[in-house]
Protein backbone atom coordinates (compact mmCIF):
# COMPACT_ATOMS: atom_id res chain seq x y z
CA UNK A 1 0.00 0.00 0.00
CA UNK A 2 1.51 3.31 -0.35
CA UNK A 3 0.56 6.60 1.82
CA UNK A 4 0.47 10.34 -0.11
CA UNK A 5 1.40 12.28 2.11
CA UNK A 6 2.50 16.15 0.31
CA UNK A 7 3.24 13.96 -2.61
CA UNK A 8 0.52 14.76 -5.05
CA UNK A 9 1.87 13.44 -8.13
CA UNK A 10 2.59 10.40 -10.00
CA UNK A 11 5.52 11.29 -12.42
CA UNK A 12 8.20 10.81 -11.58
CA UNK A 13 7.20 8.75 -8.31
CA UNK A 14 6.79 10.28 -4.79
CA UNK A 15 10.55 9.75 -5.10
CA UNK A 16 11.32 6.17 -4.14
CA UNK A 17 7.68 5.49 -2.23
CA UNK A 18 5.44 4.19 -5.44
CA UNK A 19 8.51 2.09 -7.24
CA UNK A 20 9.86 0.31 -4.44
CA UNK A 21 5.72 -0.64 -3.63
CA UNK A 22 5.04 -1.69 -7.44
CA UNK A 23 8.42 -3.63 -7.14
CA UNK A 24 7.67 -5.47 -4.08
CA UNK A 25 4.11 -5.80 -4.45
CA UNK A 26 1.67 -7.62 -6.57
CA UNK A 27 -0.77 -5.31 -6.22
CA UNK A 28 -0.26 -1.26 -4.97
CA UNK A 29 -3.48 0.98 -2.86
CA UNK A 30 -2.51 4.44 -3.62
CA UNK A 31 -4.25 6.07 -0.35
CA UNK A 32 -4.22 9.80 0.56
CA UNK A 33 -6.16 10.29 4.13
CA UNK A 34 -7.51 13.66 5.04
CA UNK A 35 -6.59 14.37 8.57
CA UNK A 36 -8.77 15.89 10.69
CA UNK A 37 -6.32 17.06 12.98
CA UNK A 38 -4.56 19.46 10.52
CA UNK A 39 -8.46 19.87 8.71
CA UNK A 40 -9.61 21.35 12.08
CA UNK A 41 -6.61 24.21 12.23
CA UNK A 42 -7.55 27.25 10.63
CA UNK A 43 -4.10 28.08 9.95
CA UNK A 44 -3.47 24.76 7.92
CA UNK A 45 -6.44 24.47 6.19
CA UNK A 46 -7.54 28.11 4.73
CA UNK A 47 -10.17 27.92 1.99
CA UNK A 48 -7.18 29.11 -1.08
CA UNK A 49 -5.49 25.82 0.56
CA UNK A 50 -7.98 23.19 0.16
CA UNK A 51 -8.89 24.71 -3.46
CA UNK A 52 -5.64 23.62 -4.02
CA UNK A 53 -5.37 20.19 -2.28
CA UNK A 54 -8.81 19.35 -4.06
CA UNK A 55 -7.20 20.09 -7.43
CA UNK A 56 -3.85 18.39 -6.78
CA UNK A 57 -5.87 15.19 -5.57
CA UNK A 58 -8.57 15.76 -9.07
CA UNK A 59 -5.07 15.60 -10.98
CA UNK A 60 -3.48 12.32 -8.99
CA UNK A 61 -6.67 10.32 -9.37
CA UNK A 62 -6.65 11.01 -13.13
CA UNK A 63 -2.72 10.08 -13.36
CA UNK A 64 -3.11 7.11 -11.91
CA UNK A 65 -6.69 5.97 -13.68
CA UNK A 66 -4.19 6.38 -16.70
CA UNK A 67 -2.23 3.69 -15.40
CA UNK A 68 -4.70 1.12 -13.97
CA UNK A 69 -5.84 2.38 -10.84
CA UNK A 70 -7.21 5.66 -8.24
CA UNK A 71 -6.75 7.31 -5.73
CA UNK A 72 -8.33 6.05 -2.70
CA UNK A 73 -9.15 8.69 -0.20
CA UNK A 74 -10.07 8.74 3.80
CA UNK A 75 -10.81 10.98 6.30
CA UNK A 76 -10.13 10.50 10.10
CA UNK A 77 -7.44 9.89 12.36
CA UNK A 78 -4.54 9.41 10.43
CA UNK A 79 -2.65 6.50 11.57
CA UNK A 80 -6.21 4.88 12.72
CA UNK A 81 -7.38 5.26 8.95
CA UNK A 82 -4.02 3.94 7.16
CA UNK A 83 -4.01 1.48 9.22
CA UNK A 84 -7.71 0.45 8.44
CA UNK A 85 -6.99 0.89 4.83
CA UNK A 86 -4.26 -1.56 4.91
CA UNK A 87 -5.82 -4.22 6.93
CA UNK A 88 -9.16 -3.78 4.29
CA UNK A 89 -6.43 -4.06 1.34
CA UNK A 90 -4.74 -7.54 3.53
CA UNK A 91 -1.55 -4.91 2.80
CA UNK A 92 1.83 -6.53 4.76
CA UNK A 93 3.74 -3.31 4.02
CA UNK A 94 2.82 0.41 3.91
CA UNK A 95 5.32 2.75 1.45
CA UNK A 96 5.25 6.59 1.99
CA UNK A 97 7.87 9.38 1.19
CA UNK A 98 9.47 10.67 4.33
CA UNK A 99 8.83 14.02 5.54
CA UNK A 100 11.46 16.01 7.88
CA UNK A 101 9.51 18.19 9.58
CA UNK A 102 8.37 17.70 13.45
CA UNK A 103 4.43 16.94 12.76
CA UNK A 104 5.39 14.38 9.76
CA UNK A 105 7.52 12.63 12.34
CA UNK A 106 5.36 12.44 15.07
CA UNK A 107 2.95 10.85 13.38
CA UNK A 108 5.26 8.58 11.62
CA UNK A 109 6.04 7.32 14.84
CA UNK A 110 2.43 6.59 15.89
CA UNK A 111 2.17 4.98 12.43
CA UNK A 112 4.93 2.66 13.17
CA UNK A 113 3.92 1.66 16.43
CA UNK A 114 0.04 1.18 14.88
CA UNK A 115 1.68 -1.29 12.21
CA UNK A 116 3.67 -2.88 14.38
CA UNK A 117 0.83 -4.15 16.60
CA UNK A 118 -1.03 -5.41 13.60
CA UNK A 119 2.19 -7.01 11.88
CA UNK A 120 2.05 -4.75 8.85
CA UNK A 121 6.02 -3.23 7.93
CA UNK A 122 6.15 0.62 7.33
CA UNK A 123 8.45 1.87 4.67
CA UNK A 124 9.67 5.25 4.83
CA UNK A 125 11.91 6.09 1.41
CA UNK A 126 13.31 9.81 0.12
CA UNK A 127 10.57 12.35 0.32
CA UNK A 128 10.92 16.07 -0.91
CA UNK A 129 14.15 16.40 -1.08
CA UNK A 130 17.13 16.57 -3.31
CA UNK A 131 19.74 15.26 -0.84
CA UNK A 132 18.39 12.93 1.71
CA UNK A 133 18.65 14.27 5.42
CA UNK A 134 21.59 13.44 7.51
CA UNK A 135 23.57 13.13 4.02
CA UNK A 136 25.30 16.79 3.97
CA UNK A 137 27.00 17.67 7.62
CA UNK A 138 30.37 19.63 7.87
CA UNK A 139 33.33 17.61 9.10
CA UNK A 140 33.44 17.26 12.98
CA UNK A 141 30.21 18.86 13.46
CA UNK A 142 26.45 17.91 13.32
CA UNK A 143 25.35 20.90 11.54
CA UNK A 144 26.71 23.99 9.27
CA UNK A 145 25.85 27.28 10.31
CA UNK A 146 27.10 29.55 8.12
CA UNK A 147 25.37 29.04 4.66
CA UNK A 148 28.04 29.24 2.10
CA UNK A 149 29.63 26.47 2.84
CA UNK A 150 26.50 24.50 2.95
CA UNK A 151 25.97 25.30 -0.11
CA UNK A 152 29.11 24.07 -1.46
CA UNK A 153 28.71 21.56 -0.22
CA UNK A 154 24.87 20.47 -1.75
CA UNK A 155 25.81 21.77 -5.07
CA UNK A 156 28.63 18.98 -5.09
CA UNK A 157 26.93 16.09 -3.54
CA UNK A 158 26.39 13.19 -5.32
CA UNK A 159 22.20 13.62 -6.91
CA UNK A 160 20.33 10.13 -7.20
CA UNK A 161 18.83 9.79 -10.25
CA UNK A 162 15.47 10.61 -11.17
CA UNK A 163 12.94 7.72 -12.00
CA UNK A 164 10.33 7.70 -14.85
CA UNK A 165 6.39 6.95 -13.66
CA UNK A 166 5.35 3.84 -13.11
CA UNK A 167 3.84 2.23 -16.50
CA UNK A 168 0.93 0.57 -14.50
CA UNK A 169 -0.28 0.43 -11.29
CA UNK A 170 -2.54 -2.35 -9.80
CA UNK A 171 -4.88 -1.86 -6.85
CA UNK A 172 -6.39 -5.09 -5.18
CA UNK A 173 -9.45 -6.00 -6.03
CA UNK A 174 -11.55 -5.05 -2.76
CA UNK A 175 -11.16 -1.50 -3.71
CA UNK A 176 -12.41 -1.91 -7.18
CA UNK A 177 -15.93 -0.65 -6.36
CA UNK A 178 -13.99 2.30 -4.24
CA UNK A 179 -11.83 3.28 -7.07
CA UNK A 180 -14.23 3.08 -10.19
CA UNK A 181 -16.40 5.28 -7.65
CA UNK A 182 -13.82 8.02 -7.79
CA UNK A 183 -12.93 10.65 -5.15
CA UNK A 184 -15.03 13.02 -6.06
CA UNK A 185 -17.36 13.23 -3.85
CA UNK A 186 -14.51 13.44 -0.95
CA UNK A 187 -13.07 16.38 -3.09
CA UNK A 188 -15.72 18.11 -3.20
CA UNK A 189 -16.29 18.49 0.35
CA UNK A 190 -12.67 20.28 0.84
CA UNK A 191 -13.74 22.93 -1.63
CA UNK A 192 -16.84 24.60 -3.45
CA UNK A 193 -14.28 24.84 -6.80
CA UNK A 194 -11.09 23.30 -6.85
CA UNK A 195 -8.18 25.27 -7.84
CA UNK A 196 -5.95 24.78 -11.43
CA UNK A 197 -3.99 22.35 -9.35
CA UNK A 198 -1.12 19.19 -9.03
CA UNK A 199 0.84 17.45 -11.33
CA UNK A 200 -0.28 18.50 -14.41
CA UNK A 201 -0.29 22.39 -13.53
CA UNK A 202 2.75 22.07 -11.97
CA UNK A 203 4.98 20.63 -14.84
CA UNK A 204 3.46 23.13 -17.41
CA UNK A 205 4.51 25.92 -15.09
CA UNK A 206 8.09 24.45 -15.15
CA UNK A 207 7.52 24.62 -19.11
CA UNK A 208 6.68 28.01 -19.61
CA UNK A 209 9.09 29.78 -17.29
CA UNK A 210 11.81 27.54 -18.13
CA UNK A 211 11.11 29.00 -21.63
CA UNK A 212 10.54 32.56 -20.90
CA UNK A 213 12.08 33.79 -17.40
CA UNK A 214 14.77 30.92 -16.39
CA UNK A 215 17.41 32.76 -18.40
CA UNK A 216 16.87 36.46 -16.90
CA UNK A 217 16.25 35.23 -13.14
CA UNK A 218 19.17 36.21 -11.69
CA UNK A 219 18.84 39.99 -12.69
CA UNK A 220 14.54 39.92 -12.15
CA UNK A 221 14.12 37.65 -8.86
CA UNK A 222 12.77 40.17 -7.08
CA UNK A 223 10.25 41.86 -9.60
CA UNK A 224 7.11 39.80 -8.46
CA UNK A 225 5.38 40.87 -11.90
CA UNK A 226 8.11 40.16 -14.13
CA UNK A 227 8.21 36.92 -16.10
CA UNK A 228 11.48 36.03 -14.53
CA UNK A 229 9.72 34.79 -11.10
CA UNK A 230 9.26 31.15 -11.49
CA UNK A 231 6.15 31.04 -10.00
CA UNK A 232 7.14 27.15 -8.91
CA UNK A 233 6.89 28.09 -5.19
CA UNK A 234 3.46 26.34 -4.62
CA UNK A 235 3.58 23.10 -6.70
CA UNK A 236 7.18 22.33 -5.23
CA UNK A 237 6.09 23.12 -1.52
CA UNK A 238 2.80 20.58 -1.60
CA UNK A 239 5.30 18.06 -3.59
CA UNK A 240 3.28 18.46 -7.00
CA UNK A 241 6.25 18.26 -9.18
CA UNK A 242 9.93 16.70 -7.80
CA UNK A 243 12.09 19.15 -6.39
CA UNK A 244 14.81 16.61 -7.68
CA UNK A 245 13.23 16.53 -11.29
CA UNK A 246 13.38 20.26 -11.58
CA UNK A 247 16.42 20.68 -9.96
CA UNK A 248 18.47 18.14 -12.12
CA UNK A 249 16.93 19.91 -15.11
CA UNK A 250 17.63 23.79 -14.53
CA UNK A 251 21.22 23.16 -13.29
CA UNK A 252 22.85 23.21 -16.49
CA UNK A 253 20.72 26.12 -17.94
CA UNK A 254 21.28 29.71 -17.75
CA UNK A 255 19.90 31.00 -14.47
CA UNK A 256 19.45 27.48 -12.65
CA UNK A 257 21.93 27.63 -10.29
CA UNK A 258 21.21 31.56 -9.37
CA UNK A 259 17.87 29.94 -8.87
CA UNK A 260 18.60 27.07 -6.77
CA UNK A 261 20.82 29.38 -4.40
CA UNK A 262 18.42 31.59 -4.34
CA UNK A 263 15.17 29.53 -3.12
CA UNK A 264 17.76 27.78 -0.55
CA UNK A 265 18.16 31.23 0.96
CA UNK A 266 14.49 32.32 1.06
CA UNK A 267 13.44 28.75 2.36
CA UNK A 268 16.23 27.94 4.82
CA UNK A 269 16.47 29.09 8.32
CA UNK A 270 20.09 29.18 9.60
CA UNK A 271 20.91 25.74 11.31
CA UNK A 272 17.59 24.21 10.02
CA UNK A 273 18.22 23.28 6.59
CA UNK A 274 21.70 22.61 6.92
CA UNK A 275 21.33 19.93 9.02
CA UNK A 276 18.26 18.16 7.16
CA UNK A 277 18.92 18.73 3.61
CA UNK A 278 15.30 20.11 2.60
CA UNK A 279 14.49 20.31 -0.51
CA UNK A 280 15.98 22.52 -3.32
CA UNK A 281 13.32 24.72 -4.54
CA UNK A 282 10.31 26.46 -2.19
CA UNK A 283 10.62 29.94 -3.31
CA UNK A 284 11.07 31.71 -5.95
Amino acid sequence: MLIGRKNDRCAPAPERALTAAIAHSEFVLPLFVLDDELLRSRDAAPPQRLAFLAGSLADLDSSLRARGAGLVIRRGQWTHEVIRAALSAGAADVYLADDGTPFSQRRLGLLRAAAAAAGIAVHCEVGLTVVPPGELVPAGRASYSVFTPYWRGWESHPWRAVLPAPYRVSPPATFADEIANGPSPVVAELAPTAAVAGESAGRAQVTSWRAVGLRDYEAKHDDLAAAATSGLSVYLHFGCVSPLEVATDLRARPGGAPFARQSHCAASEPGSHTTRGKRVVCAG
